[in-house]
């Protein structure tokens, strides 16, 4: 079986005695080895001075560990001192320059009531000198010239437990041995090594650096996922906000708020009570617009059939066209009239396929058939504005055909209502066109791509429509009714020959007309 080892000095060989050693460290002798505190068991000789059969003024070195993976266990040994008038110390690196008193202790056997005295040595030490001296001499141990007698002295580094529980063995010099027991640890894998566990034939150590870097690792990983949970958490937060203001924007632009007045007003005078849903509480009526909850199907939209939280049956429609001629219905087939006041390119949407919306009724006001709107504050886009309404304050349903009046005029000219690099009287698009039709000079103030694609006979009329929208007397100007009946009139009076190239302009002017 091949052998393992952690390092190459800690192999152990034995010689003809049957006396295990350790061959690359001075051939220490085993003695025995502790597997749960990783130490090791040996022998560490003793400095003797003065003592009779003895080696004379005899200093041994200890065992060198120097560049091995042994230590002098700090938790396992001690130094003791054993004499009278005796001052014991080690000097740790005894062969370098950087020598230092490492530890020591003094016997007074005037004060103390025994002859020994015993101190703790540095972490880890690696090698040693044993010092003997007389403090109270007038010279020291090894001279053999003192004015005092003086009386045999020995020290030596030595397991604690034995120590401590043979204490007295160690008193009589008669019993002394040459070495005593000394526990080694290693000074590389204590600091490294957890735990080792023996397996058949080899070994198996957790590493105190491994177990920081799972737990390190655990740790990361842990807080990297409550990282990413508590970001995934507030983006959602965050997008739930967005989204709820987003609707309450679309809600105010696009009538909401107009519907709730027109509901606060039809409470106050009928006894029903009318009621607001919002999408989710559609979707969850209709279990998510569920085919199975379809009622019907028309050209408008889809039916579907729907439980409320309360129990009750609803119809719930889910528009899929937008209805034509929005602004001629809000001004004619409402029951209450209501006017846009700020109609304008920008609040005309269009969607992919050319389906068009009115847009942001922040400024909208409903108002009986009979009224006019007098307001004390004029609101509104200026180039879109109609001028009357801007001298009386007093807005009627012609003040939004004005304004869609300058947005087929947009379409035409493909210019902006007002321009700040034209001289003062053709800054304003409006003022300009009907000067240029009371000159007969409209074909000037077109696109130049409308002017050579379209036709003639389409463009004038959306023109003089334009025209007459404009017209600075309000009750001169056609209702929007009129305006939506005229753009689907032009429509139908073209030829099926010539249907598959209908001019830009007019598609576009339909399509702003629906919605």
């Amino acid at each position: 079986m091949k052998t393992q080892y952690a390092s190459p000095k800690m192999v152990v060989h034995q010689n003809a005695e049957i006396r295990p050693f350790l061959k690359q460290i001075h051939e220490v002798e085993i003695l025995g080895i502790n597997i749960t505190s990783s130490v090791l068991q040996t022998r560490n000789p003793v400095t003797f001075v003065n003592c009779p059969n003895r080696d004379h003024h005899r200093t041994v070195l200890p065992i060198n560990l120097t560049g091995s993976p042994f230590a002098y266990s700090v938790d396992d040994t001690r130094l003791a001192v054993f004499g009278c008038n005796t001052f014991g110390y080690l000097d740790s690196n005894p062969d370098d320059a950087r020598q230092f008193r490492a530890a020591g202790c003094s016997v007074n056997c005037v004060i103390r009531s025994t002859s020994r005295c015993e101190t703790i040595i540095p972490s880890f030490l690696t090698t040693y000198d044993i010092q003997l001296e007389y403090p109270n001499s007038s010279s020291d141990a090894f001279s053999g010239n003192s004015t005092r007698e003086k009386i045999c002295s020995y020290a030596f580094v030595v397991d604690k437990d034995l120590f401590l529980s043979h204490s007295t063995d160690f008193v009589d010099i008669r019993r002394m041995e040459q070495k005593v027991p000394i526990g080694l640890g290693s000074s590389v894998y204590a600091a490294r090594v957890t735990t080792c566990v023996n397996t058949e034939g080899s070994f198996y150590c957790e590493y105190k650096h491994k177990a920081r870097l799972v737990i390190i690792g655990i740790g990361s990983g842990i807080g990297a996922l409550v990282l990413l949970l508590g970001g995934w958490g507030l983006y959602g937060v965050l997008n739930r906000r967005k989204e709820i203001k987003r609707k309450e924007k679309f809600f105010k632009q696009n009538g909401g708020l107009l519907l709730q007045q027109h509901v606060s007003s039809s409470e106050a005078s009928v006894d029903r009570k009318t009621n607001l849903f919002n999408l989710n509480e559609l979707e969850k009526a209709t279990d998510h617009f569920n085919v199975n909850k379809i009622l019907g199907q028309g050209g408008q939209g889809t039916v579907y059939k729907g439980m409320l939280a309360d129990g009750k049956i609803v119809a719930v429609k889910k528009s899929k066209l937008v209805s034509q001629g929005a602004l001629s219905y809000l001004h004619s087939a409402a029951s209450t009239p209501i006017y846009h006041r700020d109609i304008k390119s920008t609040n005309i949407l269009i969607d992919d396929k050319y389906r068009a919306k009115i847009a942001d009724f922040g400024t909208s006001r409903s108002v009986s058939v009979d009224q006019t709107h007098l307001t004390t504050l004029v609101s509104g886009t200026f180039g879109y504005m109609d001028p009357e309404y801007f001298r009386s304050s007093q807005f009627t349903e012609k003040s939004d055909v004005y304004s869609f009046g300058v947005v087929i005029l947009e379409l035409l000219s493909g210019q902006k209502p007002v321009s700040i690099t034209s001289s003062r009287e053709g800054r304003s698009l409006a003022t300009c066109f009907i000067k240029y039709v009371e000159e007969n000079r409209v074909l000037d103030i077109l696109d130049a791509r409308i002017a050579k694609e379209g036709y003639h006979e389409s463009i004038v009329a959306v023109a003089e429509l334009a025209y007459r929208c404009l017209n600075m007397i309000g009750r001169n100007r056609p209702t929007m009714k009129e305006v939506a009946a005229e753009l689907e009139g032009l429509k139908k009076s073209l030829t099926v020959s010539n249907s598959d190239h209908e001019p830009e302009i007019f598609e576009s002017t339909r399509v702003f007309i629906n919605a």
